[in-house]
């Protein structure tokens, strides 16, 4: 689709209508009723979160509730699918959302055996609004990931080569892809937790500090402040040379990132762990064991290639690539 030879194209919206695709399916698979809509109103939404606040006809701020307001609707039809599906007798559940449904129905079939009242999340549009959380957490996020992951393995050929020996090593004959192969790429992945670690996609977590929290002898937050830590800056902190792209600092013999568990940040750490952190991890790692096995891409700088950009997550400030299949491949696997 952008072969070399020709312009170079820019990765970022094609990258996050694939991830947008990968989330649906997994999420709410073929439940969802028009993905091409959903995907159109979800990315209108997100570009409410960069718009000025200025809420009235005509702006983005308020095409993007109007999407998100839509978007909810097409979720709430999702959960109705869902749960009809799920009523029936052998019916396999076939997404996420099959499985939760599965659990909600049990709950809602014991409340009214036992007469009690049945929880408020198992309403439909409650439902809905959780799918939208998971898929917002879910996209973004992941999104930038994959697109940074893209821009840096060209930046660091040594490293790509590595993954490429790897991936041709644990599938010489192009096995498919598993659950127990993909413990095994244990440099894919490394290179997907230093992706991860360098640029958090995320850079910032908002919270509000319920008691006076002490930081250090000189500074006390009061109970009740807006505290923006930097996850950018913790994600550097006690880590060798931590602006290098250095996969070997996640393995076995320096597990740094076991040696800094509190400064390694990105899906935050204790009771307020991200949920997904196993499934954006094994994504990320699915995503960079498929090209680097099946695809050559070359990518082409400019002068800000080395900056990042804001949107609210992290992107590489370009990501323009051509693509060809590798080892004379006419097609992947």
């Amino acid at each position: 689709k952008f072969p070399k030879g020709a312009s170079p194209t820019e990765m970022r919206t094609f990258i996050r209508e694939m991830n947008c695709e990968t989330s649906q399916q997994v999420f709410i698979g073929h439940h969802l009723d028009n993905p091409v809509q959903f995907t159109k109103d979800y990315d209108t939404m997100t570009l409410g979160f960069l718009a000025p606040p200025i809420y009235f006809p005509g702006t983005a701020l308020y095409r993007a509730v109007g999407a998100r307001k839509a978007a909810l609707v097409r979720l709430e039809r999702t959960v109705v699918s869902s749960k009809k599906a799920m009523s029936q007798p052998n019916v396999e559940p076939t997404c996420l959302l099959d499985f939760w449904t599965i659990h909600i129905l049990e709950e809602i079939n014991n409340a009214k055996e036992n007469g009690t009242e049945i929880a408020n999340y198992a309403g439909d549009f409650e439902m809905a609004e959780t799918l939208m959380d998971f898929l917002f957490a879910s996209q973004d996020a992941s999104t930038a990931s994959l697109t940074m992951i893209t821009a840096t393995m060209k930046e660091h050929p040594d490293i790509l080569q590595r993954v490429v020996k790897e991936q041709d090593r644990l599938r010489p004959n192009d096995e498919p892809l598993t659950f127990d192969l993909l413990q095994e790429m244990t440099f894919t992945r490394q290179c997907v937790l230093e992706q991860l670690r360098q640029y958090p996609p995320a850079p910032m977590v908002p919270m509000i500090a319920h008691a006076p929290f002490q930081i250090d002898e000189n500074l006390t937050v009061p109970k009740g402040t807006l505290v923006i830590p930097s996850l950018v800056g913790a994600c550097r902190d006690g880590f060798t040379n931590p602006e290098t792209f250095d996969p070997d600092r996640m393995g076995e013999e320096r597990q740094e990132d076991r040696k800094n568990p509190k400064s390694n940040l990105v899906f935050g750490v204790g009771p307020h762990r991200c949920v997904g952190y196993n499934y954006a991890i094994n994504h990320l790692t699915v995503y960079l064991a498929l090209v680097a096995k099946n695809m050559s891409w070359e990518r082409t700088r400019t002068a800000k290639s080395d900056q990042i950009m804001y949107l609210p997550t992290l992107y590489p400030w370009d990501c323009l690539c051509n693509w060809g299949y590798r080892d004379g491949r006419t097609k992947a696997v």
